[in-house]
């Protein structure tokens, strides 16, 4: 199959995306170089074009079409990500005043509030742009307040960088104070955050009709508003691989859209009519759920398929699927770096591609044989399999690129809940029109209750994540990438034979990441984890993995924990143990609940009221994502030690840890200037087999002498490079070692 014969807008646009992508990954003096290619490419088509012989032919034109498109995107790559992503940077101060109104307020935690501004005057210089807003104290800015305040610029973590950008979102900025802040004018609204406030209280009257958390889910599946959604259903639908059932996309849309043009044929109404009625009413839907990028591709695709229904032209899917992209990528160029829109499009591109093969199989002359209705269902059922089946083959390759694991039961949840997802949009209008019939607000309480049920159960079930970073997985991988592209871009005779090569190299990826597995002699892993500021001791076997925190909360850190873990082969953690309390741990938690499964959480025994209120705010956090919390608990293999603040001095950090047989003391912080005590950390050193020196906290001045002290030591660890730099004129009969990011060993 070509998807490319007879289809330049096609041609063109794909040239135009591919660029758009490239160019994000290049440097500055890369693009330059390629635009001016680009450019050269154009003049080379107009020139061919326009003198030779046959003018204008097929070689010429592509020449100039897919030459346009490069320079198109590539000069607009320049332009968002070279210079106005730099604007903040190019003002050279770190304060300054920022004049605008708030575009939506994100939320608010312990330590204060987080808002999507638009700015209108940034240091005095008439700059518009959008930028994140913290404040570090609960604000009363609310969506379309305007404003004025002073700022702090500060760098967006890396790990934050590319969700950041899809958002269209180009700097950071923290204010410290509400004396900073000024509010000129409250609430005025724009038509989008009129539609946003429609949407909140569309969704409260849903939640209340439906009640709980299945309320909650009712209006995430039909608005689009996630923001009350708890964060243990949304791992579960991510963990399970139905993730996109929560995104409002295509099967939403299709859904929403067929069973409004179901009541307008009820009513006769005339085509026209009817094609006029949906576009608007898509378009509404589209406003009013927030504009999400898969939302918009839908709307996109349906209106080009009632413009055709209007006009009688033929519809092309494949040709609105491109539409949909440059729209996007035109309208949005930040959009190149939001991977959900890309599973989205490649998701679709598979089912538009492919599927028409599956049909034409049915038109074959054993099948003309069998009677109507057989046929029928048995193509329904067909049609429905390959749909799911193609749409994971073609997202697996950038799943295993980007997020280096996929769902192993995505496709089964997939087809188990794609018959009750109609029926329960379909009681969720009714619960909206009708919020006081009990009888609507149960029955769709029902279907939301199935739908977790089926999440909870496929992404609780051991090994159901599998891991795709493998060096023989990603070869796979690569060979199911091409094989991929081939299919799509050659006129193979045999379509269906050949499309059976990409399923069978998904299966493969699949069956290797399942077993690709450490091997079983190799004992427990311990991964030593350090930034130079923070640590973290991971302890990995089989039978699941525990992690000792010894953090601010900071995401870039907890960042290393989840990739190790995912490096040692683990998709859930068994137990994440926090030492000791840190404000940010709120949103340290967030952030790792929110890409790990997270099944108990260990406290310490708060001994301030400001700690005693940052327990209870992790409280309320694991109970959103289903963690259970113990308090104060140690064991016969994990003892605590903590050092009581004293004149605002941060608390210190000593524990141990036992091992098969081996203990392992960890050690942070002032704990040998006191004498008092300091002889008792220094007697769970010198009964230690390994000793980890960290970096929380500082001060090791007293490491070189207890090394001397402690001959029977196996191995010290050094989580600081400067405190192995205090010892390095100390002769040691053990072995040393300095982390650099991760340091691991194994206990057999």
């Amino acid at each position: 199959m070509n998807i490319f014969h007879c289809r330049p807008f096609a041609v063109s646009v794909c040239a135009f995306a591919a660029s758009a992508l490239l160019a994000f990954s290049m440097a500055l003096p890369t693009k330059l170089i390629m635009l001016i290619l680009s450019v050269i490419g154009v003049i080379v088509g107009i020139v061919w074009g326009s003198c030779g012989k046959a003018r204008w032919g097929r070689l010429p034109s592509l020449i100039l079409l897919i030459s346009c498109a490069c320079a198109i995107a590539l000069g607009q790559s320049v332009y968002w990500f070279d210079f106005a992503c730099k604007r903040l940077e190019r003002l050279g101060v770190e304060e300054f005043p920022v004049e605008g109104y708030v575009a939506e307020r994100l939320n608010d935690t312990y330590v204060g509030s987080a808002f999507y501004v638009k700015t209108t005057e940034i240091n005095g210089e008439p700059i518009q742009t959008k930028l994140l807003l913290q404040c570090n104290y609960r604000s009363s800015l609310q969506a379309g307040d305007y404003f004025r305040i002073t700022v702090q610029r500060e760098a967006i973590q890396e790990e934050d960088q590319l969700y950041r950008l899809s958002d269209g979102c180009t700097g950071y900025v923290v204010c410290e104070s509400d004396d900073a802040c000024r509010i000129y004018s409250e609430g005025e609204e724009s038509l989008l955050i009129w539609m946003r406030r429609q949407q909140l209280r569309l969704s409260e009257r849903l939640s209340s009709a439906v009640k709980g958390e299945n309320g909650d889910l009712a209006a995430a599946l039909l608005l689009g508003d996630r923001g009350k959604l708890s964060g243990d259903t949304a791992l579960s639908f991510r963990r399970a691989g139905i993730s996109h059932l929560l995104a409002l996309s295509g099967l939403h849309v299709s859904v929403l859209m067929g069973m409004l043009e179901w009541l307008l044929r009820r009513l006769r109404l005339p085509k026209a009519l009817r094609a006029v009625g949906v576009m608007a009413v898509a378009a509404a839907y589209l406003l009013l759920t927030g504009m999400s990028l898969s939302t918009v591709r839908s709307v996109i695709m349906v209106s080009v398929l009632y413009l055709a229904f209007l006009f009688g032209a033929s519809y092309d899917s494949f040709t609105s699927l491109c539409a949909a992209l440059l729209g996007i990528l035109l309208v949005s160029p930040y959009a190149v770096t939001d991977m959900g829109m890309w599973m989205s499009f490649t998701a679709t591109a598979g089912i538009v591609i492919f599927l028409p093969a599956v049909n034409d199989a049915f038109e074959a002359g054993i099948w003309k044989r069998l009677p109507y209705r057989l046929v029928k269902l048995i193509r329904g059922i067909a049609v429905a399999l390959a749909v799911g089946l193609l749409a994971n083959c073609a997202i697996l390759t950038l799943s295993a690129f980007f997020h280096g694991e996929a769902s192993l039961f995505s496709m089964v949840a997939t087809l188990l809940l794609s018959p009750i997802l109609p029926i329960s949009l379909f009681l969720s209008i009714c619960c909206l029109w009708l919020p006081s019939v009990g009888i609507l607000g149960w029955l769709c309480g029902i279907c939301m209750e199935l739908l977790r049920q089926t999440a909870d159960f496929f992404s609780n079930v051991t090994n159901g994540i599998v891991l795709l970073d493998g060096s023989f997985t990603v070869l796979l991988t690569v060979a199911l990438t091409l094989s991929l592209i081939l299919c799509a871009v050659c006129d193979f005779k045999k379509k269906l034979l050949m499309q059976g090569i990409p399923v069978i190299l998904s299966a493969s990826v699949m069956l290797f990441g399942v077993l690709d597995k450490p091997p079983a002699d190799q004992g427990i892993a311990v991964s030593c984890i350090s930034n130079g500021k923070n640590d973290g001791i991971l302890l990995t076997e089989r039978n699941g993995a525990v992690f000792y925190d010894v953090s601010d909360g900071s995401t870039s850190f907890l960042s290393l924990a989840i990739a190790e873990l995912k490096h040692q082969r683990c998709s859930e953690l068994e137990r994440l143990v926090l030492t000791h309390y840190h404000p940010q741990m709120t949103n340290g938690l967030d952030f790792c609940a929110s890409h790990i499964k997270i099944r108990h959480l260990s406290l310490p025994a708060p001994l301030t009221d400001e700690e005693s209120a940052i327990a209870n705010r992790l409280r309320e956090e694991a109970e959103l994502h289903g963690i259970q919390v113990t308090v104060g608990e140690e064991t016969a293999t994990f003892e605590t030690m903590l050092r009581p603040i004293s004149d605002g001095v941060e608390r210190s950090v000593l524990f141990s840890v036992t091992v098969n047989g081996k203990r392992l003391v960890y050690s942070s912080g002032a704990w040998f200037e006191d004498a008092l005590l300091s002889e008792e950390a220094r007697a769970w050193v010198l009964s230690s087999d390994y000793w980890i020196v960290g970096a929380h906290g500082g001060n090791t001045l007293a490491v070189p002498q207890l090394l001397k002290e402690h001959p029977s030591l196996t191995e010290v660890i050094f989580c600081s490079p400067e405190a192995a730099k205090s010892c390095g004129a100390v002769s040691l009969p053990y072995s040393c070692a300095v982390v650099n990011s991760i340091y691991r060993f194994f206990l057999s």
